[in-house]
C-alpha cells in the first residue's frame, strides 16, 4: 500500500512539475538489468568488501570464500596419482623373459628340423618342440593382454583423478567473488563471517545505461520504429536523447503505474528506450516520451 501510494505521489509530482502545453506521448518508468550474484560454492566467507553504491569493474574479485578443504582434496588426488603411475607396469620388461624363451626354442625349433631330415631324431620329438614354442606364443599374448589390461585400468583411475582435480580447480576459482559486469552495487546480501550456503551475495546493475518502460497507444503504434530517437523528460524536467529498442507486438492492459496518453485506452503496447546516464537519472523514476512528429 505504501509503495503505491509513494508511486501516486510520485506521479503527481510530476505532472504539477510538467507543461500543460507540452502534450507527451508515453510515459515510463526507468529501470535496468539487475543481476544478482549468488555464490557458487559453500564456506565461511574470509572477505567481502564492498559498500552499496560502489561501482565495480568486470571481473573485479570483491571477495573469498574459504577454500582450505577443497585445495587439500587438490593435493591428496595428485598424491594418488603418483602412486598410481608407481604401478604402471613395464610391458616390455615384464615380457623379456618369455621372449627370450620363445627366441631360444625357435632356434631348436630350427635344429631340430634339420636332425628330423636327416633322421636324427623321431618325429614326436619335432612335434614337442612345435607345441612348446606354440605354447609360449600363447602364454605370451596371455599375459601381454593382461598387463595391457591393468594399465588400462591404472590410467583410467588416473583420468578420473584428474577430472576430480579440474572439477576442484573450478570449485576454487568459484571460491573469489567476483563482479560479473561493470556496473553500481544497488544491494549487499552478506558479509564477511558468515557461512555461505550457495546464497545471494549482491545485486548489481550498470546504471550508465538505463531503459525507459513506457506505454503507448492504439494509434501511435505506428508512429515508432526500433531505433527511433525520442526525447525524454524526466521528473526533474530535465530532456534526454532515447533510442527505442523494444516495441511489443502484443497489447496488454494498461498498468496501474504507468499513465498512458489517452486514459480512455484500455489496451496499450510496451515499448523500451534505452537512455544514457549522466549521473542524474535514477531506477523508479518517472519520464515522458515525446516523439519526433513530422
Amino acid at each position: 500500500m505504501l509503495k503505491f501510494l509513494l508511486l501516486a505521489m510520485s506521479i503527481f509530482s510530476f505532472y504539477a512539475c510538467s507543461n500543460p502545453n507540452d502534450k507527451f506521448d508515453a510515459m515510463g518508468i526507468f529501470e535496468s538489468d539487475e543481476i544478482i550474484i549468488s555464490s557458487e560454492i559453500q564456506g565461511k566467507i574470509l572477505e567481502f568488501n564492498i559498500q552499496e553504491g560502489q561501482k565495480l569493474q568486470k571481473d573485479q574479485i570483491i571477495g573469498k570464500i574459504d577454500s582450505v578443504s577443497l585445495e587439500l582434496k587438490k593435493k591428496e588426488l595428485y598424491h594418488i596419482i603418483e602412486a598410481l603411475k608407481l604401478q604402471k607396469l613395464d610391458i616390455k620388461n615384464q615380457l623379456s623373459p618369455l621372449f627370450q624363451q620363445l627366441k631360444d626354442t625357435l632356434v631348436d625349433k630350427k635344429r631340430y628340423y634339420t636332425l628330423l631330415k636327416n633322421e636324427a631324431i623321431s618325429q614326436k620329438e619335432y612335434d614337442d618342440i612345435n607345441a612348446k614354442y606354440s605354447l609360449l606364443e600363447k602364454e605370451i599374448d596371455a599375459k601381454k593382454e593382461n598387463l595391457t589390461l591393468k594399465n588400462a585400468s591404472i590410467d583410467k583411475q588416473i583420468q578420473t583423478a584428474l577430472i576430480q582435480i579440474a572439477i576442484l580447480e573450478d570449485s576454487i576459482a568459484k571460491s573469489f567473488i567476483r563482479s560479473p559486469i561493470y556496473g553500481t552495487v544497488l544491494e549487499k546480501y552478506a558479509f564477511a563471517g558468515e557461512l555461505s550456503k550457495n546464497q545471494a551475495l549482491f545485486k548489481i546493475a550498470d546504471l550508465s545505461n538505463l531503459y525507459l518502460k513506457a506505454y503507448i497507444i492504439n494509434q501511435d503504434y505506428n508512429k515508432i520504429k526500433l531505433k527511433d530517437n525520442v526525447k525524454i523528460i524526466s521528473d526533474t524536467g530535465k530532456s534526454y536523447q532515447g533510442v527505442v529498442s523494444y516495441i511489443s507486438q502484443k497489447a496488454e492492459f494498461t498498468p496501474k503505474t504507468i499513465m498512458s496518453k489517452d486514459e480512455r485506452e484500455n489496451l496499450v503496447y510496451m515499448i523500451k528506450i534505452n537512455v544514457k546516464n549522466d549521473g542524474y537519472l535514477k531506477i523508479g523514476t518517472y519520464a515522458e516520451v515525446h516523439f519526433y512528429h513530422d
